[in-house]
Parts: C-alpha cells; sequence; structure tokens
C-alpha cells in the first residue's frame, strides 16, 4: 500500500516529469525496469543532472558500486571539471573502498563548487569511512550549512554515535 506522499507524479519541470517512471519502477523493486527507464531518460536528456543523480544513487542502494562507478564516469565526460560529476566520482570510489582516491576527487569537487551541499556530504561519508573522524565532522557540518537535509544529519548522528 502506498500513501499519497510517496507518489512524485506531479513534478513541474520537463526533468521531473521524465524521471517519475523510473522513480516508480525502483520503488516497485523492478530493478531490470527502472534501470532501463533511467537510461532512457539519460538518452533523452543527458545535460539532467538530476536523472544522472537519481541514478548514481538508485545503483548505489543496489549495491552495484561497480555500475556506479561506470556511471560516474560517464557523468564526469559529460561534465567535464564539475563539482557535480566530481562528487559522484568521489562516492563511487569510496564505495568501493578506494578512499583515497575518492577523497581526492571530492577535494578537486570542492575546489570548483564549495557551495554544492553534496560534495561536503560525501566528504564527510567518505572520511568517516576511512577513519578521519575530524575531517568527517567538518565536512558534514560544512554540509548541513549550505545544503540542510535528514541525509546529511542522519550521518552526521552516526558519526558521532560512533566516536
Amino acid at each position: 500500500m502506498h500513501s499519497t506522499a510517496q507518489f512524485r507524479v506531479f513534478g513541474v519541470s520537463p526533468s521531473e516529469r521524465r524521471l517519475v517512471r523510473a522513480r516508480q519502477l525502483a520503488r516497485d523493486g523492478r530493478s531490470a525496469e527502472a534501470e532501463d527507464a533511467y537510461r532512457a531518460v539519460l538518452a533523452e536528456d543527458a545535460g539532467g543532472r538530476q536523472a544522472w543523480g537519481e541514478y548514481f544513487e538508485w545503483l548505489r542502494a543496489e549495491h552495484r558500486h561497480d555500475d556506479a562507478l561506470f556511471l560516474a564516469e560517464r557523468a564526469a565526460a559529460q561534465f567535464p571539471g564539475e563539482a557535480f560529476a566530481l562528487a559522484l566520482l568521489g562516492a563511487a570510489q569510496v564505495e568501493l573502498g578506494h578512499y583515497r582516491e575518492g577523497l581526492a576527487a571530492l577535494d578537486h569537487a570542492a575546489q570548483a563548487d564549495p557551495d554544492r551541499g553534496v560534495v561536503w556530504h560525501e566528504t564527510g561519508y567518505a572520511g568517516w569511512r576511512l577513519g578521519e573522524s575530524a575531517r568527517a565532522l567538518l565536512a558534514v557540518d560544512g554540509a548541513f550549512g549550505v545544503d540542510p537535509r535528514g541525509a546529511t544529519l542522519l550521518v552526521r548522528g552516526r558519526m558521532v554515535r560512533d566516536a
């Protein structure tokens, strides 16, 4: 049973409307169809960062880290030097256990756009996974200051609990 709040079908922008089918298929656990839908959205609008980000997060949640890295590399080719793509690359590297490479990509992302919350969020997560608590807490505090979202607060809570 789905509640009304779980349906994101009334997106206002064209890119939001294109993602509705992929989101619903992903929520319903129809992985192969969801992946096809995400790929179709990217084929139709390769410049839609939201689609790249959502597809990446879906692959990450599915524990398909190699596929997430491949997608991040494609995003980096699509958006060369942009903080968004560098953050995806860094996050994928961290998920694969390549912490130093991931942090290097995230540092480049922070230099490219220090006001992008996802960069600081991912840097904090990477630092936490690497065991660098001070760096991790500073980064998530920065993320929360730039873009206060529940996911960042959740990661910070885990860091404080682990400390």
